[in-house]
């Protein structure tokens, strides 16, 4: 059975259950109602679908019912399925791969040991669902992979042979994924007197589509599935087609859709045309657009906008945010102002204040624990000294003044006791005794983290008998967030003991944290208030008004986020592919425009310096509406309100938090400067040094992907050596030259550059064809690098002295500066670096003021050096060009600004200054680390 984007699968599977079994009532412990998987929590759907049930039965003289089951598919699973004694779980399983994989961690430098497990893990899943409904249509996954291994790529090959391996570790008793695969495909699954109802859901997996056709050919299932018009903007998803197929149905548009419904037909429709008489747009009435600058006046516009409809008296209002960080300013300002949330979205475990008063109990790699963390702990609510509260802050604020009066060093720890007990011998106080044992306690854990292996059972051991001493455990288990965090920690300690694991502090420490980041945590909801849900939990929602946050290009649609399986990988293996994934989302969208009475969508045009694009789908209702009627769909007043909101923000309830007035800088204290920095370190303190205290100090690594093609950055890596080629001998290129740089020779220069270009992109350009293009490039560039080349030398004559040039030295007492030029030659007139540059060239104005210290760092790196330049090699002829310091003396003197600038920031530094951050353009545009960075949420807050 297909519903329109506009009619409710609930109620009409409310009612085809009651009409159905009308002989049976009231009993219906016979059927069996699955919704889809992100409904798992959302109880008033559930209840919604019980209460129509009950109306329906009403009807027919029922006044009472024996309830269906109602469920989702993989939780009725976990219910009936016996998980055995050696049952692996998912942690379990995480253990085990990452400790295998951690002696290849240097083929993934940029994704932890913990999350490549985990998309590992996810990828076999979805392999093995895959060979699993393979083999039971009897067409196995293994002889397609033989028919298929030799056009394969490497990538494909080595993860098709890593899932074989896995593969061969477990069966159904020992892996819940195995398991699900394996009852879908026997059709032990279910009871055989249930009667099935799937309900709205439109995905299915290759084995739960099995199933479903086996089951509905029995005659014991009805599918009740939205999406059915025919107007998505992609690629059909096969599991639309795999549901219309079994149902005996094919998409149609239904004659009695809503006018609104047919519109966004025309809107979206691909294929079908559209008619050549219009009708009126009604949907204007009820959408609008809302484009904020900015966070601030995207969370107070979102204020404004429900505020006016609880005013209105709508009762079922929602607001749909794919952008986490979005929704949680949104609940900040809302229950700042009196607006209750039922939010379904929750949020990390790791960021609730549980979870901070745990991570002080486990110091960070290089960074030893502390006197502060002792006062932190004595002050914490999450520990419990058998003491009044108050009390306990009064011994933090005594040990504190203890510790200044007496000069007792932070660090180490050890070193603070033993001065603590003799200031206790000389004037004994109860808080020196209770800073001493909680400090006493910590030490065990320092203790531990010695760089040596051990047993994780042995740090966990350790962990629960400090938390113990510290009283942290009790309290944890009053506090929502807290039982979730012990419960959490149980079953990782229960996960360590069973697979025996093992390893260093630092990687004990990392799991711990990666699974309390993946944890969402949700906390206790109330009946009433306005919904917050992200778009999969807000499927089979109806709202009386409804507003679609963050509608643009990032997450409407949202692109796969794996790293380590691109999409040419997924198409080899025939798994669900970019346009699948997009033509799924596009239903959710669509299905959320056509249920609500009144609409917002709104689309925020910076984060942080970053411009916005709008969605495709919300810019084509917005070109739409505007090239044929000539309506802008735009809420220029409602953007009006959220730029006064920001400036002049609605007095606020008692007891909320006031304005922040002052600016935190970075703190040092707890850290020190790095004993060798590089001349890339070096730059970025001087583009901005929140940068270089995240990056350097906090030790934080973006987190890279594994891109479908190559990016600028591989293609400057892979230029480079092909330049380094020509003047040395590597092991797997050809060259260097052997001829002079003369016209004469140019002829065989070219020839050589061009077998080098062949030899390092050749193999890459064969697996993927945009890769072609960079090859391309590189050629242009080492030509244009011969054309200079000889012109430069022909008359004068160069040696190359050396290329990857390593270059240090030691500029103050714990200070050295250490780099890496490309190329290094000699003429009459001295020693000459040059640096490649396949991307932009640094400004002769900011080499000059000194905002770029690359080149200068190099020359006073190295002695004599009489010349230093950039040699831009991109392939528009407007970019080739050179930037320079010259030998007139100039480079010297730079040289030595450079050397004292650097030691002045390090003074400022080590005496904890707050260093200024320009936010610049060109280096925030370009920034790993946007967000964690205090820029965009201060800009709210300018007095």
């Amino acid at each position: 059975m297909s519903v329109r984007f506009d009619s409710d699968p609930i109620a009409c599977c409310a009612k085809t259950v009651i009409t159905d079994f009308a002989e049976q009532l009231p009993d219906l412990s016979s059927v069996l109602i699955l919704l889809p998987q992100s409904l798992a929590r959302i109880r008033i759907q559930q209840a919604e679908l019980r209460a129509q049930l009950l109306d329906h039965a009403r009807q027919r003289g029922f006044e009472a019912l024996i309830p269906p089951k109602i469920t989702t598919p993989r939780k009725l699973f976990l219910e009936r399925y016996t998980i055995s004694d050696v049952q692996m779980s998912e942690r379990r399983a995480k253990l085990l791969l990452a400790g295998a994989l951690e002696k290849y961690q240097h083929l993934f430098p940029a994704i932890s040991k913990w999350q490549l497990a985990d998309e590992l893990i996810a990828f076999f899943d979805e392999v093995s669902d895959y060979d699993s409904a393979q083999a039971g249509l009897k067409a196995g996954f293994e002889q397609h992979a033989k028919s298929f291994q030799p056009i394969w790529n490497d990538d494909t090959k080595m993860l098709v042979g890593l899932w074989q391996i896995w593969q061969d570790l477990f069966d159904e008793t020992n892996n819940t994924a195995l398991a699900w695969q394996r009852a879908l495909i026997s059709g032990d699954y279910i009871n055989q007197q249930e009667y099935v109802y799937l309900c709205g859901i439109n995905h299915l997996s290759a084995c739960f589509a099995v199933w479903a056709q086996r089951v509905y050919q029995q005659g014991r299932m009805t599918l009740i599935t939205q999406a059915t018009s025919g107007c998505i903007p992609t690629l059909p998803n096969p599991t639309i087609e795999t549901v219309a197929k079994i149902s005996g149905q094919t998409p149609t548009q239904s004659d009695n859709a809503a006018d609104d419904s047919k519109l966004l037909d025309y809107i979206f429709a691909t294929k079908e045309a559209r008619p050549t008489q219009l009708p009126p747009s009604t949907l204007s009435e009820r959408l609008r657009l809302f484009l904020p600058m900015n966070t601030e006046e995207h969370v107070w516009g979102i204020y404004a906008v429900v505020r006016q409809w609880i005013t209105d008296q709508w009762l079922k209002i929602g607001i749909v945010s794919p952008d986490r960080r979005l929704s949680r300013r949104l609940r900040a300002v809302f229950e700042s102002y009196g607006i209750h949330l039922i939010d379904y979205t929750g949020w990390e475990l790791s960021t609730t204040s549980s979870a901070a008063a745990l991570k002080n109990l486990l110091p960070e790699s290089g960074v030893a624990l502390s006197m502060p963390t002792v006062l932190t702990l004595l002050r914490s609510p999450y520990c419990d000294y058998q003491i009044p509260r108050d009390s306990a802050r009064y011994l933090a604020e005594y040990i504190e003044d203890i510790l200044a009066r007496h000069q007792i060093n932070q660090t180490p720890l050890v070193d603070a006791v033993q001065a603590l007990k003799v200031v206790d011998k000389k004037a004994p106080h109860p808080a020196i005794a209770q800073a001493v044992q909680v400090a006493t306690a910590l030490i065990q854990i320092e203790q531990l983290n010695d760089g040596d292996t051990h047993a994780y059972t042995d740090y966990f051991a350790c962990l629960f008998k400090v938390m113990n001493t510290l009283g942290m455990e009790a309290q944890l288990k009053q506090d929502d967030a807290g039982k979730k965090l012990l419960v959490e920690l149980h079953d990782m300690r229960q996960a360590a003991q069973l697979e025996s694991a093992s390893g260093n502090f630092v990687g004990w420490q990392g799991w711990i944290m990666h699974n309390l980041e993946h944890v969402n945590y949700v906390p206790p909801l109330s009946d009433s208030g306005v919904f917050l849900m992200n778009p999969k939990q807000a499927q089979l929602m109806k709202f009386d008004a409804l507003a679609i946050l963050s509608v643009d290009d990032k997450h409407f649609p949202t692109p796969p986020q794996s790293r380590l399986v691109n999409e040419n990988i997924r198409r080899e293996l025939h798994l669900e592919n970019y346009e699948q994934v997009v033509g799924r989302q596009f239903q959710q969208f669509r299905a959320l425009l056509d249920n609500a009475k009144t609409l917002v969508l709104s689309c925020q045009q910076y984060v942080g310096s970053q411009k916005t694009t709008l969605s495709p789908w919300l810019n084509a209702i917005k070109n739409f509406h505007y090239n044929n009627y000539q309506l802008d769909l735009t809420d220029h007043q409602l953007q009006t309100t959220a730029k006064a909101c920001v400036l002049q923000a609605p007095k606020r309830t008692a007891g909320a938090p006031p304005q922040i007035k002052n600016r935190p800088a970075p703190p040092t204290t707890a850290f020190t400067w790095p004993s060798s920095l590089s001349v890339r370190a070096y730059q970025t303190i001087v583009d901005c040094p929140y940068q270089f205290f995240v990056r350097y100090q906090l030790a934080v690594r973006a987190r890279d992907k594994v891109p479908d093609y190559w990016q600028a950055k591989q293609y400057g890596i892979h230029l480079h050596r092909c330049l380094q080629a020509l003047h040395t001998d590597l092991p797997d290129l050809p060259g260097p030259l052997e001829v002079t740089w003369t016209e004469a020779h140019r002829g065989e220069i070219l020839a050589l550059a061009a077998r080098i270009v062949a030899a390092q992109f050749g193999k890459a350009s064969r697996y993927n064809y945009a890769n072609q293009f960079w090859q391309n490039d590189a050629l242009a560039a080492m030509d244009y690098y011969v054309d200079w080349a000889i012109e430069q030398w022909q008359d004068q004559p160069a040696e190359v002295v050396e290329t990857e040039v390593s270059l240090r030295k030691n500029l103050a007492d714990g200070l050295d500066l250490y780099g890496i030029a490309d190329l290094l030659i000699r003429d009459k007139r001295g020693e000459i670096i040059i640096d490649y540059k396949s991307g932009k060239l640094p400004s002769e104005k900011h080499i000059k003021m000194g905002e770029d210290v690359q080149l200068t760092s190099y020359a006073l790196l190295r002695d004599n050096i009489k010349s230093a330049f950039y040699l831009g090699l991109k392939k528009e002829a407007r970019h080739r060009q050179t930037k320079r310091q010259e030998d007139s003396g100039q480079l010297g003197l730079y040289s030595e600004k450079t050397q004292q600038r650097l030691l002045a920031i390090k003074t400022s530094y080590d005496a904890n200054a707050s260093l200024p951050a320009w936010g610049s353009n060109d280096v925030c545009k370009y920034c790993s680390y946007d967000g964690i960075c205090r820029k965009p949420t201060w800009e709210a807050y300018q007095d």
